[in-house]
């Protein structure tokens, strides 16, 4: 702004007239800085809405962390899908990277993050270890989760092999 300032004078003599022009430096400095605000504005949305879509894909995982299977085939499955969560994870991290230093830059202008903006970049932050220490947690539920459902299925292996002796004894008394 201040090479603008100095780059336009507030007069200007042409031939025997005298020109104030200062009004119309003013209002060209306050557009220049109308229009920059509006860049870093429209910058800091564009990221706000990055950061949101890449929360919301830790936030789906997360979720579907947290929804504990009903049978042994479910369990089976979602340890398969837990094995693809490192990579999608390294992902995010990668994309997260690239709109932290796009936030560099509005920080290198002094924009102003609001609170909301602040927590949205550190809960950004903060999703991978949240996620690979709900893994873990997942992890030691499973074990306890098949342990659960290896009884079940015993209990109903038994069941059947009562029902199935009955069968057999049943077609005798026929």
């Amino acid at each position: 702004m201040e090479k603008l300032e100095s780059s336009l004078p507030s007069s200007i003599v042409i031939g025997p007239f005298f020109v104030c022009v200062g009004a119309v430096r003013q209002s060209l400095i306050r557009k220049r800085k109308s229009l920059a605000n509006a860049l870093l504005e429209n910058l800091a949305l564009m990221l706000r809405k990055q950061i949101d879509s890449a929360s919301e894909k830790c936030n789906i995982i997360s979720r579907a962390l947290q929804e504990k299977p009903n049978s042994i085939e479910e369990l089976n499955e979602k340890r398969e899908w837990m094995k693809q969560i490192p990579e999608q994870l390294k992902s995010y991290t990668e994309d997260l990277a690239k709109i932290l230093l796009d936030l560099e830059v509005l920080e290198e202008f002094y924009y102003s993050f609001s609170n909301e903006d602040v927590n949205r970049k550190w809960n950004a932050i903060w999703w991978p270890q949240r996620i690979m220490y709900q893994m873990e947690m997942v992890t030691i539920q499973h074990e306890e989760d098949e342990k659960c459902f290896h009884e079940i299925q015993l209990a109903d292996r038994n069941k059947f092999e009562e029902q199935l002796d009955s069968l057999k004894v049943f077609p005798v008394f026929l």
